[in-house]
C-alpha cells in the first residue's frame, strides 16, 4: 500500500492566505517542505481521501491521473477537506473520459452536494460522480479495500469520521480531523493490528486537549493507547500530520521535536510505502 500526502495544512494553508504572522513569515522564506496547502491524501494513487479546494493543483503538483480516481471518502464536510462544486469538472464537457467517481460520504457531505448533483441530473450524468452515504463503524468496500468509517471527535453538528482503511495486507488508519477518539472508536480499534497510523497534530507542540484537533503531546498520548491495545508495533509508521500555521514550528523544526516520541512528519508530496 502506497500512502501519499498531498495537502497537509488546517484550513488557512501555511503560510496562510491573508497572514503576515512570523510562523508564516519563516514558511515562506524557506520554501521547500515548509509551505501547506489543504489537507488531502491518496492510496496507490486511486483512492483518495477528501477533497479541498486545493485539489487541482495538488494533481498537477504530483503528476496524477484524476480521470482514474474510482473512489474518494470524506472525513466531514468542511469546506478544507469537501470542496462539492468542483465535481462540476467531472463531466463532459469540462472532462472527457473520466471514470465513474463514487464518493463516501456522511449525511451532511451529501447535502452540501445538492446543487452538484441537480445539475449531474439535469445533464443526464448520473453515471459520472455518485453520492454514498455511510455509517459508522459498518465496513464497506470499494475495490480491492475494505474501509471503515470510525467516530472522529471534531464537530457535533455532523457526523465526522476518520478511517481504518485495508487492502487485505496492510492496515492505515487515517485519523483527521479528530481530538482524542471517542470511546466507540477506541473499542473499535482494540486488538486490530495497524501497519501506519496518521494523527492529526493541528497545535503542534502548542500543548492542548482542545476538542477538535490534536497537539504533539496528545498524539504521542495516542500512539502509546493504541500500542496498549495491541494495535501498533515497533514497525507500525507512525506520522503526525494536519499543521496550523498557529502551531509555531516549521517543517525542519518540527522534525526533531516528533523524533522524541518516535513519530515522523509530514510534508506535502510524501509518500509513505506502507
Amino acid at each position: 500500500m502506497k500512502l501519499q500526502y498531498l495537502g497537509t495544512a488546517a484550513a488557512e494553508g501555511w503560510p496562510a492566505l491573508f497572514c503576515t504572522c512570523d510562523n508564516c513569515a519563516r514558511a515562506r522564506a524557506a520554501g521547500g517542505k515548509n509551505i501547506r496547502t489543504r489537507s488531502q491524501a491518496v492510496i496507490d494513487d486511486e483512492l483518495v481521501i477528501d477533497f479541498p479546494p486545493d485539489t487541482y493543483m495538488h494533481v498537477l503538483q504530483n503528476h496524477l491521473d484524476a480521470s482514474k480516481w474510482s473512489g474518494m471518502i470524506i472525513t466531514h464536510g468542511h469546506t478544507d477537506h469537501f470542496y462539492p462544486m468542483d465535481f462540476e469538472m467531472h463531466v463532459p464537457a469540462f472532462a472527457h473520459g473520466a471514470t465513474h467517481l463514487t464518493v463516501y460520504c456522511n449525511r451532511r457531505c451529501a447535502y452540501l452536494a445538492k446543487d452538484v448533483r441537480m445539475k449531474l441530473m439535469e445533464r443526464g450524468k448520473t453515471d459520472s460522480v455518485s453520492f454514498q452515504i455511510i455509517d459508522p463503524f459498518v465496513p464497506f468496500t470499494h475495490g480491492k479495500y475494505e474501509i471503515t468509517a470510525l467516530k472522529a471527535d471534531h464537530d457535533k453538528t455532523q457526523d465526522a469520521y476518520f478511517y481504518l482503511i485495508s487492502d487485505g495486507d496492510k492496515t492505515l488508519l487515517y485519523a483527521h480531523d479528530t481530538g482524542w477518539f471517542p470511546e466507540e472508536s477506541w473499542e473499535y480499534l482494540a486488538g486490530r493490528h495497524l501497519d501506519c497510523v496518521s494523527l492529526d497534530c493541528t497545535y503542534l507542540v502548542k500543548e492542548t486537549w482542545s476538542k477538535g484537533h490534536m497537539s504533539l503531546d496528545v498524539c504521542a498520548k495516542v500512539a502509546e493507547e493504541l500500542k496498549k491495545l495491541g494495535c501498533v508495533d515497533s514497525a507500525t509508521k507512525l506520522i503526525v500530520n494536519h499543521f496550523s500555521h498557529n502551531g509555531i514550528l516549521t517543517y525542519d523544526e518540527m522534525l526533531p521535536e516528533a523524533a522524541k516520541y518516535g513519530l515522523d512528519v509530514s510534508y506535502d508530496g510524501k509518500i509513505v510505502e506502507i
